[in-house]
């Protein structure tokens, strides 16, 4: 049996109501992602985890980061490529997952993710993941 997120949780069992009201504290919010979680308020996840459910119900609309030159930038002088995310198809279907990561890794997300705050965290994780996966033939 798949475990339950609590984002999982409440866009199953919640009312219009509560839907309205997260809506509603979202848009109120300055910096969306900042919003939540709020669980004094019974919203005790992620702005990133909900989003898309909140869009797909035509409650928020998020807006959509694309690219203009997507041919590889030089490389840094370490050796290192520049990080950049591609353009992804507005239709795209996602799905959302519990991981757990090491640590050390996460870190270096992180740091990935206050260097490129242009992207979601979303967008990173798929960038990265599409990158490896290619790499290894997939």
């Amino acid at each position: 049996m798949a475990r339950q997120t609590k984002t999982q949780i409440f866009i199953e069992t919640a009312t219009e109501e509560q839907w309205q009201e997260l809506a509603e504290l979202i848009k109120a919010a300055p910096k969306k992602a900042e919003a939540l979680p709020a669980p004094e308020k019974g919203f005790d996840f992620s702005y990133s985890s909900i989003a898309p459910a909140l869009e797909e119900r035509g409650l928020i609309e998020r807006r959509k980061r694309t690219v203009l030159n997507t041919s590889l930038p030089p490389r840094n002088p370490d050796g290192s490529q520049p990080f950049f995310v591609g353009d992804v198809p507005a239709d795209t279907k996602k799905i959302s997952r519990s991981v757990q990561l090491n640590e050390d890794i996460y870190a270096r997300l992180q740091r990935l993710e206050a260097d490129k705050g242009q992207y979601t965290h979303s967008s990173i994780l798929n960038q990265l993941l599409d990158d490896a996966l290619k790499k290894y033939g997939y």
